[in-house]
């Protein structure tokens, strides 16, 4: 408001000075609050104007709806019932009050900054390209899927490929983990693989990741709440944060009664808010890496479906009812990659629920077939949600240098 006032006091100074005014103290200063509240009545108070032009101002104050937000809250049916008017002026009051709290400039830019965001490549060109250039800077983003499907590997290779020479969104990298010990050879091989590469130095390309590890559910959230963004705050060259995985703290937790139920989801919702600010406070991707649950299906037995698959057939294949959300999905690769080669990945469902899912931007679901030893393992990238790429996939094969995409 001091600011506002100031603005209007340097408007009207101006405005003296080239018309050669000469005004007191007490005028210059009246001419700057009636500046002041010409402005607020007319850009801040789209809704009250609307509403006296309905001839509904006194009707909102005797039954208390003096802000935009008590106008969005209510059902239109509501507003007729309190206001005693009919349906096209409860519309337009509507529009009128969204218009104050959401202003359609802003909305513009918002689209236009979501569209245009920066991402991280992970240094393969075919999934890249399916990832729309690489993990987007400034959002969460969500890996899922079971066991053996590639989330670690590829978040590995991310944390190499931010560090690449001459990327215009490269740097540091943070990986926290919780699922036992960090993958050192692993890691070891792939930083030897990028540094013969690109020239650089292995042990420099791994001394740039900060890692840290996280043993219960508490300290996860002290990391994540707090150290976190401190350290964020000290290295401002860092641009991937991920965490592997969100879910293995809250594993074997004792559920008692719906009080605990309550007080989780309060921390999930609580931790997935505070990831999306710090990803755009500075500007970082952060990758979280989450698990999946089995999906209870029909009579249809593992033994049945190993057995189809050495034989090549497909007569028990996945019910038409699991695969019904994916039946949208254009997978890249050979001409013969039907998406029932991956069913019992697809239909398993990411863990923490729906709470956790309203925190994640972008959902990257890595899927496999069965192992066994009759058939070889086929790996698949899918793009499940994204405000920027559409849904598609790709198969994806997993060496010594890395995850990349398979092509003809």
């Amino acid at each position: 408001m001091r600011q506002l006032f100031n603005s209007c006091l340097f408007f009207f100074l101006n405005v003296c000075e080239t018309l050669t005014i000469v005004m007191s103290a007490e005028d210059l200063f009246g001419c700057a609050f009636f500046s002041l509240f010409f402005f607020l009545d007319n850009k801040l108070k789209i809704m009250e104007q609307v509403a006296k032009r309905l001839g509904l101002s006194s009707k909102l104050e005797q039954v208390g709806l003096d802000s935009p937000n008590d106008i969005l809250i209510k059902t239109v049916g509501e507003l007729q019932k309190l206001l005693n008017t009919n349906e096209a002026a409860i519309l337009e009051l509507f529009q009128a009050a969204a218009m104050e709290l959401y202003p359609w400039k802003t909305k513009r830019q918002s689209i236009k900054n979501t569209n245009s965001a920066e991402t991280v490549p992970v240094d393969n060109e075919v999934i890249d390209r399916i990832l729309g250039g690489g993990f987007p800077l400034g959002s969460v983003t969500e890996v899922v899927g079971e066991s053996s499907s590639g989330k670690t590997q590829l978040c590995l290779q991310l944390c190499l490929s931010a560090q690449k020479p001459n990327i215009p969104c490269g740097g540091g990298a943070v990986y926290i983990h919780s699922e036992g010990q960090l993958p050192t050879v692993r890691l070891d091989q792939l930083a030897h693989a990028y540094g013969q590469k690109y020239n650089m130095d292995p042990n420099t390309l791994k001394r740039t990741i900060h890692t840290m590890h996280i043993k219960d559910r508490e300290m996860q959230y002290r990391v994540l709440c707090y150290q976190l963004p401190v350290l964020l705050a000290r290295h401002k060259n860092i641009r991937v944060v991920v965490i592997d995985s969100i879910s293995a703290p809250y594993r074997g937790d004792n559920i008692v009664n719906n009080n605990d139920r309550f007080e989780r989801i309060n921390e999930i919702c609580d931790i997935g808010s505070r990831l999306k600010r710090i990803a755009y406070e500075n500007n970082v991707a952060v990758v979280v890496i989450n698990q999946v649950s089995d999906t209870v299906v029909t009579s249809t037995t593992s033994s049945d479906i190993i057995k189809n698959l050495s034989n090549n057939r497909n007569d028990h294949g996945p019910p038409d009812e699991l695969l019904a959300s994916w039946m949208d999905f254009n997978l890249e690769g050979f001409d013969k990659s039907p998406l029932s080669v991956f069913w019992t990945s697809l239909t398993k469902k990411p863990v923490l629920g729906k709470s956790w899912a309203t925190s994640v931007t972008t959902r990257i679901r890595l899927a496999r077939s069965i192992m066994t030893d009759m058939t070889r393992t086929r790996r698949a990238l899918f793009i499940e949600f994204s405000p920027s790429v559409p849904r598609h996939g790709c198969e994806i094969v997993i060496d010594d240098v890395g995850v990349r995409g398979r092509v003809p």
